[in-house]
């Protein structure tokens, strides 16, 4: 079934994630961890199926449904990742979350940029104390 038809099928559809894939790299720690990256978020998200529930949205392939973002209360100008806080406040609303592994989205940048941003900021004190702030819940 084509990925919008999930839509107009699933009436309680809310939200609908894809499978981000990053383009090919030419060398051999390159090809390495774009086979990781994309073999860890498939399986996690093919696993998620499985059990009956898809945690969260890959923030950079997914769709949703109007009235469910409007059930949420939108999007929070405080989340620090509004993908995932977005994807919870759906299903707390009563809508379901479902991953199309046909829904692909091509990464341009490079996986170490990817992974080694959020390293580099929890190093400093400072991105520590916001990460662990009490005020991150849910709003």
């Amino acid at each position: 079934m084509a990925p919008a038809r999930r839509f107009l099928v699933g009436d309680l559809l809310g939200a609908l994630t894809g499978n981000p894939r990053i383009r090919k790299r030419a060398a051999l720690l390159g090809r390495l961890q774009v086979g990781e990256f994309s073999s860890i978020v498939g399986l996690i998200k093919r696993a998620q199926t499985v059990y009956g529930r898809v945690f969260t949205v890959s923030g950079v392939v997914c769709a949703f449904r109007k009235r469910a973002l409007a059930a949420a209360g939108w999007w929070s100008p405080a989340a620090l990742t509004d993908d995932v806080e977005v994807t919870w406040r759906i299903q707390l609303a009563g809508w379901q979350v479902a991953f199309e592994a046909k829904a692909l989205c091509w990464l341009l940048q490079t996986l170490t940029a990817v992974v080694g941003l959020p390293l580099a900021l929890m190093r400093s004190k400072q991105a520590r104390g916001a990460w662990n702030s009490p005020d991150r819940g849910i709003r």
